[in-house]
């Protein structure tokens, strides 16, 4: 448990990084917030690693939400390391909703607002239309600490994060590309040589795909998948207040929204020029080009 890890491994100073894509991505945003509401247990503690999940997700759906930030706070008084742990950076590639089951989709607290996050980046897919597949995105308040940037890209889920076969695979490495140079922007050393390895850069690796907008976006909707789109789902709702869970409608392959003046990637820019099929209806008429 990436939790357990950290509380045995911690030392003042150090910097978290944590990355993660799909429903993984969820799992670090919900790392981050645990890190947040309880903190780091003391090492010698670890041991209390599930007791902290238990609490934190509130397993057994028993708290108000306002009794679970009292809940977390009294934990992270009692067990909790000090200095208060603050997370330097998190990456992650096309976070879908939550966890539990399809009729019941749950959130876990500063998920989507952390202040204990420095900074994060998201990379989200334009073209992505399936059900259990619906963005989610962060909706911090402001906070001159934080760098946030939630950046759209041409293609489906896997697309954003990977998965397809190696030659389907030139807009994930788009992706990739930009994920490397935000988190080595913000202090991560990366080892130059296995970075070009996996973006096909290196003489040796002629099997690894490259970066590329030409490549065609992979379609994700197909066979069983609209079965899944006739299903109402229950999920969180964020509002200006917080945000409560509600239910929606089957979704039937709807796209997603994607806000006036969100941030684009250059690279979107570049395959509606080279790729005449490629026309998302969903790209806003205003947007913020990324470069």
């Amino acid at each position: 448990m990436a939790y357990r890890f950290l509380a045995r491994n911690y030392e003042e100073g150090d910097r978290i990084y944590l990355f993660g894509f799909s429903r993984g991505a969820y799992t670090v945003r919900a790392l981050a917030g645990m890190i947040h509401a309880l903190g780091l247990v003391r090492p010698e503690l670890d041991h209390l690693a599930p007791d902290a999940w238990a609490v934190y997700a509130d397993e057994e759906e028993s708290l108000s939400r306002s009794g679970l930030f009292e809940s977390t706070a009294r934990f992270k008084k009692t067990f909790g390391v000090t200095p208060a742990v603050r997370v330097h950076f998190v990456g992650v590639w096309d976070t879908v909703s939550s966890f539990g089951w399809i009729g019941n989709l749950r959130s876990t607290p500063y998920a989507a607002d952390n202040p204990s996050v420095d900074h994060v980046r998201h990379a989200v897919a334009i073209d992505e239309r399936r059900a259990l597949f619906a963005d989610n995105r962060f909706y911090p308040r402001k906070a001159k600490h934080q760098s946030i940037k939630e950046v759209w890209f041409a293609g489906t889920h896997g697309d954003a994060g990977g998965g397809w076969p190696e030659a389907k695979s030139g807009l994930a490495k788009t992706t990739l590309e930009w994920m490397f140079r935000e988190a080595e922007n913000e202090g991560l050393l990366i080892d130059s040589a296995e970075k070009e390895s996996f973006l096909g850069r290196s003489p040796g690796r002629k099997d690894r795909a490259k970066p590329s907008v030409e490549c065609p976006v992979n379609r994700s909707l197909l066979g069983l998948w609209w079965l899944l789109e006739a299903i109402p789902r229950r999920q969180w709702w964020y509002t200006s207040d917080g945000g409560r869970m509600a239910w929606f409608w089957p979704h039937v392959a709807r796209r997603r929204v994607i806000p006036k003046n969100a941030l684009v990637h250059e690279s979107v820019v570049r395959k509606l020029e080279v790729d005449q099929g490629y026309k998302p209806s969903n790209l806003p008429d205003e947007y913020v080009v990324e470069a």
